[in-house]
């Protein structure tokens, strides 16, 4: 029996929500022959040359294969930044195919790797399961695919199901969010945060279950927070504290950082706790409840980006909570949109107080 075999028996024959398989850390570490091609800074590499190591990469971290000839490729579903993703069975099994191109994520190599290893990490009811990985190439059209293939979710993502089915039927909506926040309580209990909840990375099914899909950026963490080297997420959705990059007197190296060279990686770390979720379940809060995407109703302002979300934020002032929101909303997304993480609500008081609130209605 192989490595995911044991995994996904070990699913399906337990009944608790949640399965971590354990491990010490959910960190990725290269193996020595990308690294020395990463530091050699090699950016002509041939797609087959890329896949290659790529390919030798996932077999450096036994992340588990998967025979491509299994997989019948169905219906387009959705396009990524990095490719697309399709309707497929793999055997008798329907499943999502994740279609990526290899020069796009070979400059991205640490974040597919962190994908792969956090999907493998978590078993979730509500996080579709991950079966491996393969690779496809095309020499005549010049097209080289890493493939990963996971459990197909027939559903929309909650943007477009908040404007569709559950157009002016705030009830529905509310009750999407408090799965939605069950699920992130549930990967909290469990130390994971996600770092990237956006309204498109969650997938509601025909039936109204909430999935929680793009594991790419996420990370567990040992106590209540971590010190991380890369900000990510999505800017709309990001809480203050992944724009405050904060010097310190030594690296987890035990080096000494300083402002360093220009073209050097940014040694000065951001401290993200499960408060990080919480802001962002803030904005998703916000955004299906009041059909406005957050920082859209910004004051004085007719083109939100990057820079004047992070002055705004860096300025301390209040989050601009819709309007139209009925008061007890407001009120409770006062509590998320606290610009000190450690007094941001949590996400188990958030679930009980959305209940609350659905309760009234």
């Amino acid at each position: 029996m192989n490595k995911m075999d044991e995994l996904v028996n070990r699913t399906n024959t337990s009944d608790n929500k949640i399965h971590l398989v354990k491990v010490k850390s959910n960190i990725v570490k290269l193996s020595p022959n990308l690294e020395t091609e990463l530091k050699n800074k090699i950016c002509n590499l041939s797609l087959k040359e890329q896949m290659r190591l790529i390919k030798s990469e996932i077999e450096y971290q036994n992340f588990p294969f998967i025979e491509d000839q299994k997989i019948k490729k169905g219906k387009f579903l959705a396009k990524g930044s990095f490719g697309k993703v399709y309707a497929a069975t793999y055997g008798e099994i329907d499943v999502a195919l994740k279609e990526l191109e290899i020069d796009k994520v070979f400059k991205n190599i640490l974040s597919l790797l962190q994908e792969i290893q956090m999907s493998m990490l978590s078993f979730h009811e509500r996080v579709p399961r991950f079966y491996g990985v393969f690779f496809r190439e095309n020499d005549q059209n010049k097209e080289h695919f890493i493939c990963l293939v996971f459990d197909l979710v027939k559903g929309e993502s909650l943007k477009d199901i908040s404007v569709k089915r559950y157009k002016d039927n705030l009830p529905l909506k509310l009750d999407a969010l408090i799965q939605l926040v069950s699920i992130i309580n549930d990967l909290h209990n469990e130390n994971i945060i996600h770092r990237d909840l956006k309204p498109e990375n969650i997938i509601v099914s025909d039936d109204d279950k909430v999935y929680l899909i793009d594991f790419g950026t996420s990370k567990v963490v040992s106590g209540k927070s971590t010190r991380t080297y890369d900000a990510k997420g999505t800017t709309i959705y990001m809480g203050p504290e992944n724009f405050e990059l904060r010097d310190i007197e030594e690296n987890e190296n035990g080096e000494e950082n300083g402002g360093g060279d220009e073209n050097d990686i940014d040694t000065r770390p951001i401290t993200i706790s499960f408060s990080f979720d919480v802001w962002s379940l803030g904005c998703i809060i916000s955004e299906i409840c009041s059909g406005i995407q957050p920082w859209k109703n910004f004051p004085g302002k007719k083109g939100i980006n990057e820079a004047v979300i992070m002055g705004f934020l860096m300025s301390k002032k209040d989050f601009p909570i819709p309007g139209t929101l009925e008061q007890p909303l407001k009120d409770l997304l006062m509590l998320v949109f606290n610009n000190e993480p450690d007094e941001r609500i949590k996400t188990s008081v958030l679930l009980e107080k959305l209940k609350e609130y659905r309760g009234s209605l």
